[in-house]
C-alpha cells in the first residue's frame, strides 16, 4: 500500500479483505491517481472498486491498486514508494493473457493505448507491451497450447509430426495481414478543392480517410501545422528485408510522406505538389524492438514553384535519431495537378525518361 490510507486511517473500503485464505492483488505507484484510473478504465476496460486513496480496480480476473507514492514508513523502512523512473527498463510487469491478442490490440489500439510493437509471435505465445501513464509495462499475451516448446529434444513420431506442421501452419497464419483501404479518388478530388493544412488536418482527426499507403504500412499522420508534418509508425515483421531487419522503404516512405505533407501543409486552395527528388541516409538500423517510430518533416524553403524540405526520423522512447532526409517538390496550379492525378497523363520528368 501507498501511505495516504495510513496517515488518516478512513476505512479501505473496496479492498479485498478475505475472510481466510488469500487474495492477490497488485499495487503500481502513480503520479496521478485520477488519470492512471482514467487510463485503466478507458483503455484496458478495468471495473472501478474505488476512486481513489487509493484507487481499487478489477481487470480481468486481477485486483488492481493504485496510489501514491511516499517515504519510508515504520513497517517499510529505507524504503520509498515512486512510480517507475525509467521506461527503458523494468522489474515486474502486469500481464493480461487473453484469448486473441491480435483482436484485443487493435481495440485497445482504438481506445487510445500506444504499443511498443504489433504482436510477435513467439512461439508458445503471441505478446505485444504498452506502458501506463507512469511507464508500468504491460503485457498483453495469448498463450499458443499447441506451441512447440522453445529448445528440448525433438520427437519424431508420426503424432509429433504432424501437430508439428499443423503448429507451424498457426505460425503461418499469425503472419498474415489483411489489409483495407478506402477509394483514393474522392480524397484526391477533396485535396485538389481544399487548403493544404484543413486537408491535412481533416486526415488526422479522422474526418477524412488516410492515404492508401498509410494503410498500408500502417502509420499515421500525429500532428500538423503550417510547414510541419509528423507521422506515427510501429516497425513491424512485414516490414523486414531478407537479412532480418526493417527494409530502409519504410524509413524512405515515411521520410518522404513527412517531407510531402509539410510542403502541402503550406498550399493555398488550387494548388497542389509533386517531389522532384528525395534523398535520405540511414543511421541505426531498424527492427520490432525499436518500438513506435515518429518521422517529423519541415519545410525548409517556400517558393512559388519549388520547395524544399527536411525531416527526421526517431525512435519515439528515446528520441535516437534512424534516418533523416531531404526533398524537392514542385508546385502546380490545380489545372496541372488534375492533368497529372488519375488521367494517365506522366509528368515532365516521367516523359524526358520516355
Amino acid at each position: 500500500m501507498g501511505d495516504n490510507e495510513l496517515s488518516d486511517r478512513r476505512p479501505l473500503a473496496g479492498v479485498p479483505a478475505p475472510r481466510d485464505g488469500v487474495v492477490g492483488t497488485t499495487l503500481l505507484i502513480v503520479s496521478d491517481q485520477d488519470r492512471s484510473r482514467e487510463f485503466y478504465v478507458d483503455v484496458l476496460g478495468a471495473s472501478t472498486i474505488r476512486e481513489r486513496d487509493p484507487v481499487v480496480l478489477r481487470v480481468g480476473g486481477m485486483w488492481l491498486i493504485l496510489n501514491d507514492g511516499g517515504g519510508p514508513t515504520p513497517d517499510k523502512p529505507a524504503t520509498v514508494a515512486a512510480p517507475p523512473a525509467d521506461r527503458a527498463r523494468f522489474s515486474s510487469a502486469l500481464n493480461l493473457r487473453v484469448a486473441d491478442v491480435r483482436s484485443t490490440w487493435q481495440r485497445l489500439k482504438t481506445a487510445g493505448a500506444e504499443f511498443l510493437t504489433g504482436p510477435i509471435d513467439r512461439g508458445p505465445e503471441i505478446r505485444c507491451y504498452l506502458h501506463d501513464p507512469d511507464g508500468h509495462l504491460i503485457e498483453i499475451g495469448q498463450t499458443n497450447p499447441t506451441g512447440e516448446p522453445l529448445g528440448g529434444p525433438v520427437d519424431t513420431s508420426p503424432d509429433t509430426t504432424e501437430l508439428r506442421e499443423r503448429t507451424r501452419q498457426q505460425a503461418d497464419d499469425a503472419r498474415r495481414i489483411t489489409v483495407s483501404w478506402t477509394d483514393p479518388a474522392a480524397l484526391r478530388t477533396r485535396g485538389l478543392s481544399t487548403a493544404g493544412l484543413p486537408f491535412l488536418e481533416a486526415i488526422r482527426d479522422g474526418a477524412l480517410p488516410p492515404a492508401p499507403i498509410q494503410d498500408l504500412l500502417d502509420f499515421e499522420l500525429v500532428d500538423v501545422a503550417v510547414g510541419r508534418a509528423s507521422f506515427s509508425a510501429h516497425p513491424g515483421e512485414q516490414h523486414y528485408n531478407p537479412i532480418g531487419v526493417v527494409h530502409a522503404g519504410f524509413a524512405a516512405t515515411l521520410l518522404d510522406s513527412a517531407m510531402g505533407a509539410a510542403v502541402h501543409s503550406t498550399l493555398p486552395v488550387g494548388s497542389g505538389y509533386t517531389t522532384l527528388e528525395t534523398k535520405f541516409n540511414l543511421v541505426y538500423a531498424i527492427t520490432v524492438e525499436t518500438g513506435q517510430v515518429i518521422c517529423t518533416g519541415r519545410v525548409v524553403h517556400q517558393g512559388a514553384q519549388v520547395c524544399t524540405a527536411e525531416a527526421r526520423l526517431t525512435s519515439a522512447g528515446d528520441e535516437t535519431l534512424l534516418a533523416h532526409g531531404t526533398s524537392t517538390c514542385l508546385v502546380m496550379t490545380c489545372i496541372e495537378a488534375r492533368s497529372r492525378v488519375g488521367t494517365g497523363a506522366r509528368s515532365p520528368r516521367a516523359r524526358d525518361q520516355a
